[in-house]
């Protein structure tokens, strides 16, 4: 692993580790549960950006984690599974259903696009 790549690996396991949350998915397949600590984005009724409103939209609710971390998960989502993860914060836990998966910048960080489970 080249300089560059270990001090990111770094940084983002620090801020992971004393920003984030326990997250945990259990495949829809029965296959092992995996638990990962992963960066998490709340969504927002409305916002203000400059002057101008930006609607809700239930896909504003995000998770950011390691390419590392939930292996399978884009795989099954890109394939049509109904896949759910759980997200412990600290008003409780909150489950979601992953909408898609994608990938940021480099690769090394997976973001998945989640929407409330309500039942």
């Amino acid at each position: 692993m080249n300089l560059f790549d270990g001090l990111r690996d770094h940084a983002v396991a620090v801020v992971t580790h004393n920003m984030g949350y326990t997250a945990t998915w259990s495949p829809a397949d029965d296959s092992a549960q995996q638990v990962a600590e992963v960066l998490y984005k709340d969504a927002t009724e409305k916002t203000d950006r400059f002057g101008e409103t930006v609607n809700f939209s239930e896909f504003d609710y995000q998770i950011e984690f390691s390419y590392l971390k939930f292996i399978g998960l884009k795989d099954s989502v890109d394939n049509g599974g109904k896949e759910v993860i759980s997200v412990s914060l600290p008003s409780g836990i909150k489950n979601f259903y992953v909408e898609r998966v994608g990938k940021v910048a480099d690769g090394s960080t997976s973001i998945a696009y989640l929407t409330i489970k309500t039942t």
